[in-house]
């Protein structure tokens, strides 16, 4: 009896320093993800407001002036490629509204509620990856970018606790745009991230220690979701119970 109290005590104390890792993996991938992605959005509103605020004051010198500052936003923001402006007329279907562009995103062109950026799909071009984002400049008016994927997986080459803990960052609907961490966990099942049987019977843990956690990009649409296996999550305490026995 004390030494199966021993190595259920055990076992649960490793079980909740995993899923106290996930957290922080979860927590971390999320708070390096918000630099670009906050970087460009925040840029693109810039040059809205902007390009509406030179129109109004100096509408001669408005294009060259607006060409100069989105110049030095790309210099400054290198992952913001291909700015362009769109203007549509009411009822005007150039635009593609499928399920797969930016403008299903916006709610069909129309401007977001407080005229905040929206985000697209990820899609291949000449640069690679690249996630295209929208921002209003008015009624039918709106700035476009496109986003370089490679600078959010920058952002998450070195996470910590990532060799063994899967991570991803996924949109509304849940498409993975980039991911990290342990291939063997990312590549896991549903099977494999529930308590093995065992836990249940042989040690009593009835309450399931999660080892899957989530954090949401505020005020962005998208969430990071990090998760071990429990192979993974009790490789320690398993090579602690062979010492024991041997």
């Amino acid at each position: 009896a004390v030494l199966m109290n021993g190595l259920r005590s055990d076992l649960r104390a490793q079980l909740g320093e995993s899923s106290h890792r996930t957290h922080e993996v979860a927590i971390h991938v999320e708070q390096a993800v918000r630099i670009p992605l906050r970087g460009s959005a925040n840029s693109l509103t810039f040059i809205a407001e902007e390009s509406s605020r030179l129109q109004r004051m100096a509408p001669q010198q408005s294009d060259a002036l607006l060409k100069g500052l989105i110049a030095e936003i790309l210099r400054r923001q290198p992952q913001i490629r291909q700015v362009d402006f769109v203007a549509t007329g009411d009822g005007d279907s150039s635009l593609s509204v499928s399920t797969d562009s930016v403008w299903a995103a916006c709610h069909a062109r129309m401007p977001p509620a407080g005229g905040k950026p929206c985000f697209g799909p990820v899609s291949n071009g000449p640069d690679g990856e690249s996630m295209s984002l929208a921002a209003p400049m008015g009624e039918h008016r709106w700035i476009t970018a496109d986003i370089q994927v490679a600078a959010l997986r920058k952002a998450i080459a070195n996470i910590p606790h990532a060799n063994d803990i899967a991570f991803k960052l996924v949109d509304e609907q849940g498409r993975a745009i980039v991911q990290g961490g342990d291939a063997a966990a990312a590549a896991a099942d549903s099977q494999e991230v529930l308590a093995p049987w065992w836990i249940r019977t042989l040690f009593g843990l009835r309450r399931p220690i999660p080892l899957q956690a989530s954090s949401q990009v505020d005020p962005y649409p998208f969430k990071v979701v990090a998760g071990i296996t429990y192979e993974k999550a009790l490789a320690p305490w398993r090579r602690q119970l062979v010492a024991a026995c041997a």
